[in-house]
């Protein structure tokens, strides 16, 4: 592993464990755990995508293979039927500051979530699945298997 890789994976561990530090004393919501992107699919099987959510806060990040880290994170909230999240930092400048609204399912360890808007001049059209960590896998597996 080179010297900015494991800067990168330190960074991404302190962000992690910065947001989870507030859930020791909080009550769980039904978001908060970590959670792995599923589709789209990662482009490479270390590219992993993962979210943690913990007392109204989140963080993602993947493993760049290029210089810095794609990651982002701030404050969100859930009602049932949309997840929001207020962007405090990530990779994309133009986000920072955004509030972003999805209209969201999540049944069987699975969160769909779905959001159209303009950051910055650029369209996002974002469709993703996550798959609560340690949930089954369609083949039976977990990921402690």
């Amino acid at each position: 592993m080179t010297r900015r890789a494991r800067l990168a994976a330190c960074l991404l561990t302190l962000s992690i464990i910065l947001t989870l530090l507030p859930a020791c004393a909080s009550t769980r919501g039904a978001l908060d755990g970590a959670w792995e992107c599923i589709q789209p699919a990662p482009r490479t099987p270390d590219q992993r995508e993962i979210k943690v959510i913990a007392d109204g806060h989140f963080a993602f990040g993947v493993p760049s293979s290029g210089p810095g880290l794609t990651a982002g994170g701030g404050t969100c909230a859930y009602d049932g039927h949309r997840y929001t999240e207020t962007v405090e930092y990530h990779w994309v400048p133009a986000l920072v500051g955004r509030t972003i609204v999805f209209d969201c399912t999540l049944k069987d360890g699975l969160w769909t979530h779905k959001a159209v808007f303009e950051a910055g001049g650029q369209r996002f059209n974002i469709d993703e699945v996550w798959r609560r960590v340690g949930t089954p896998k369609p083949d039976g597996t977990s990921e402690e298997d």
